[in-house]
């Protein structure tokens, strides 16, 4: 019953995630033209190195999410499709049995529209699939732009030094915090954007590791069931963390900048630099970040209070049991 359950919570978490794309659908073509912008804007070498390197690692997570997608959808559907195929590869002296990797019930015998209820399966598994990938994608490819801009203004910061005149570092400066304001300015753009979605999303996700560590545990006896289990759990787990991890990467970044500050040459400045700087260290401080609901930060600090609630529910449901 819960191993059915279980795509219907993946369903409502790519329902959430697809209406709020379209409610946001102005926000998203803002952020984009904006990183548009930011393209063109950064010219010089060093600036153009940076926005790649970043954009680089979003487009590295952007495989590895496409890859783990795709083999946990092979693995939930195997027990469909390979029976079959050895059937025509390696025969035996009777059929395999047909085996559908959910229980449900579309009113008819299942042995007769086997194939029918497999290929719903299968095209609704890789709907979500285009939803997930595109989400996750989306995500770390505007998170990873914020932290480009914020690593672009400390490497402006750097250029300013006591070799150039006072007007000069003042103009420079200036320059930097126009562009730290509008750095800000755009992650605030995407915490705005996927506020709602993450509440539903981690909401979803801290369910469905309760349960499967309710039911792998249960289901120790029965290696197919605890497997199923475990590896949802396990993607849940995964899921949960690669968001943290993009999101406290941004944290990190934008509070970076007094450290970059720090361990310039600000001493030998003049003392209305060294207010402006010191003004800009204490925003600085203020850290850009991505909210689920506006009720918890997350970050990997927030994995941990997750974990904790996942597991409070876990030995709550495993007591009501009679394991």
């Amino acid at each position: 019953m819960v191993n059915s359950c279980l795509p219907v919570f993946t369903s409502i978490c790519s329902f959430s995630i697809k209406v709020v794309n379209l409610m946001k659908g102005k926000e998203y073509y803002q952020l984009y033209c904006d990183i548009k912008f930011d393209w063109q804007f950064w010219t010089s070498k060093e600036e153009q190195l940076i926005i790649l390197k970043h954009a680089n690692y979003a487009r590295l997570f952007t495989l590895l999410c496409s890859g783990g997608v795709t083999a946990t959808i092979f693995f939930f559907l195997s027990p469909s499709f390979i029976p079959q195929i050895l059937d025509i590869v390696y025969p035996l002296n009777e059929t395999r049995s047909k085996t559908l990797s959910l229980e449900v019930y579309f009113f008819v015998n299942s042995e007769d529209y086997f194939y029918f209820i497999f290929f719903h399966i299968a095209i609704n598994l890789i709907c979500q699939f285009f939803i997930f990938v595109g989400f996750e994608s989306s995500f770390a490819i505007v998170i990873e732009h914020g932290c480009a801009l914020f690593e672009i203004i400390g490497f402006q910061l750097k250029k300013i030094n006591n070799n150039d005149n006072e007007r000069e570092n003042l103009e420079k400066l200036f320059f930097c915090i126009e562009q730290h304001k509008r750095a800000i300015k755009f992650c605030n753009n995407v915490e705005s954007i996927y506020v709602t979605c993450f509440f539903f999303v981690m909401s979803i996700n801290a369910f469905i590791i309760s349960v499967c560590l309710t039911e792998f545990v249960l289901h120790l006896d029965n290696l197919k069931m605890s497997i199923q289990f475990g590896w949802a759990c396990t993607s849940s787990l995964i899921y949960v963390l690669l968001n943290s991890f993009f999101a406290q990467r941004l944290i990190d970044y934008s509070t970076e900048l007094p450290t970059i500050i720090y361990d310039s040459s600000w001493y030998q400045k003049s003392v209305k630099i060294k207010k402006i700087l010191l003004f800009m260290m204490m925003r600085s401080e203020i850290p850009c970040k991505i909210t689920a609901g506006k009720i918890i930060d997350i970050s990997l600090k927030s994995v941990c209070a997750i974990l904790q609630t996942c597991f409070s529910y876990f030995t709550l449901m495993l007591s009501t049991t009679n394991y």
